[in-house]
């Protein structure tokens, strides 16, 4: 587990205090007197040497869009975190012991839907009307005690300043949001987007949500980027945009087995290796200058998304 996390990204504040205002002053009271100047600045002559204005920052060239579980985090540390906080719920109010090693050793068994009807048979309980829904409830609704992966915190560290951020998950909006939460990622982003706050036409595998980052970012088709985990419903939405695709395939994900479509340009084990994938062989690249990212992303995933874009075949499945 990390130690850190990223250095937040910042924003200017406006002021409003507006021209001959003492912001120190009293609300409804005069204000204090200006002190008298210890020594006058002469005025600018037509021949005074006046300092260049400072450079505005450049805007982002890609917009680098991350799902959460098993991209960010394991799925399964929220998963032990939910249940802990179940089996403390059910003992507490209803005295009943053991739930939480009972529904962990079923997830491990591959139950998924049903994990706490089955949980409580298992313990003979029969549950009082009502209970199953609390206990959902609870789950969704703790804080998760969950932390970045070590290579999540590197990797956001290192596009913090060079690209737009952003998160895009599905699933119950009170789970995101508490998970988004934990993780303080609110401040780590440029922009969120949880899918259920929006409406079912959000949720992946449609695009709309991905639009939204284009809106965002001013940024679209080839300069953008998303990493997930799930080939069954990650990558199309972006890909029908134009999108690059990257699916990080972590040895301890839920869906590590699932094959990749041909929504999937690139394969990655770990966000050590997007660096790679994205095809920048030193960070300085980014700094350089020379017109759009696009046509500077020249590694591995520019060739397999050249090959493989929307549009460039029969069998492209968008």
């Amino acid at each position: 587990m990390p130690s850190s996390q990223p250095t937040p990204k910042t924003t200017k504040a406006l002021s409003l205090v507006t021209a001959g205002e003492d912001p120190a002053a009293p609300a409804n009271g005069p204000s204090a007197p200006a002190p008298e100047p210890s020594a006058k600045v002469p005025a600018p002559t037509p021949d005074t040497e006046m300092p260049p204005p400072a450079p505005e920052p450049a805007a982002p060239q890609l917009c680098l869009v991350f799902d959460i579980d098993d991209t960010l985090i394991l799925e399964r540390d929220y998963v032990r975190s939910g249940f802990e906080a179940v089996g403390l719920y059910a003992k507490y109010e209803y005295d009943i012991g053991g739930l939480s090693t009972t529904c962990w050793s079923l997830f491990q068994a591959g139950v998924r839907g049903d994990t706490f009807d089955r949980a409580l048979a298992v313990l003979e309980v029969t549950p009082p009307p009502g209970l199953v829904s609390e206990l959902i409830a609870i789950y969704r609704a703790h804080r998760p005690d969950i932390e970045l992966l070590d290579d999540a915190v590197a990797c956001l560290a290192r596009w913090r300043d060079r690209a737009f951020l952003g998160i895009v998950t599905d699933g119950s909006a009170i789970s995101q949001r508490a998970k988004i939460d934990a993780l303080e990622l609110g401040a780590l982003v440029d922009l969120v987007v949880v899918t259920a706050e929006l409406g079912r036409a959000y949720a992946k595998p449609a695009p709309g949500a991905f639009a939204l980052f284009e809106t965002a970012s001013g940024l679209s088709g080839h300069d953008c980027v998303y990493v997930g985990d799930n080939p069954a419903k990650d990558f199309g939405g972006p890909h029908r945009l134009g999108w690059r695709t990257v699916r990080i395939r972590r040895p301890e994900s839920l869906h590590a087995d699932v094959p990749n479509g041909r929504d999937v340009d690139v394969e990655v084990t770990s966000l050590t290796g997007l660096d790679e994938a994205l095809g920048f062989a030193r960070w300085d690249e980014l700094d350089s200058g020379g017109g759009n990212i696009a046509r500077r992303l020249v590694g591995r995933l520019g060739r397999e998304w050249e090959e493989h874009r929307p549009g460039r075949g029969k069998d492209d499945p968008a």
